[in-house]
């Protein structure tokens, strides 16, 4: 899963982080297709939230993909994506170590793998061995995640909405 975000090096106006401060939030919130229709879409009831400060942080420590633009039909902006790993359903954490991290799966128990490791970028487990788990939990992460925003340090919150495992702003 990531999220990915397109941004003009020669726009200030159409950074990534334009008009956002460090003490804003991006709201994550999976959506499943459940009919034909354009209006037929579920949220699920899971949103879990990051700092703007810790996107930030990420991009200047280069833990993120930069795609350039191939020319003008893109407008000339660059692709900036944050890889994180979600539970493709619910479980238990069984096992993490420095490669990967492995869950148990509660319908069948069979054990899910998921690599620490994407285009070259390290993402930190943020899950604990025993912990259990709720589909579209994310667990390794170049960036903190939480489940909540704390209520003294509110700014603003962005909604993004995945297509398909895509975030969007």
């Amino acid at each position: 899963m990531t999220i990915s975000i397109s941004h003009s090096e020669v726009s200030p106006t159409r950074g990534w982080n334009y008009g956002l401060t460090d003490d804003d939030y991006t709201a994550l919130v999976f959506c499943s297709r459940t009919g034909e229709k354009p209006i037929d879409w579920q949220a699920d009831n899971l949103v879990q939230y990051i700092k703007v400060s810790d996107l930030r942080t990420a991009y200047k420590s280069n833990r993120v993909i930069i795609e350039k633009p191939k020319g003008s039909q893109e407008g000339f902006e660059t692709r900036i994506t944050w890889t994180y790993a979600v539970a493709s359903s619910d479980g238990k954490v069984t096992n993490i170590d420095k490669n990967r991290i492995q869950f148990r799966r509660k319908t069948d128990s069979r054990i899910i793998t998921l690599q620490l490791t994407r285009n070259s970028i390290h993402i930190e487990p943020i899950v604990t061995i025993g912990e259990n788990i709720q589909k579209n939990k994310i667990l390794t992460s170049v960036t903190k995640v939480s489940l909540a925003v704390p209520i003294k340090s509110i700014g603003r919150i962005f909604l993004c909405v995945p297509v398909q495992q895509q975030f969007c702003r």
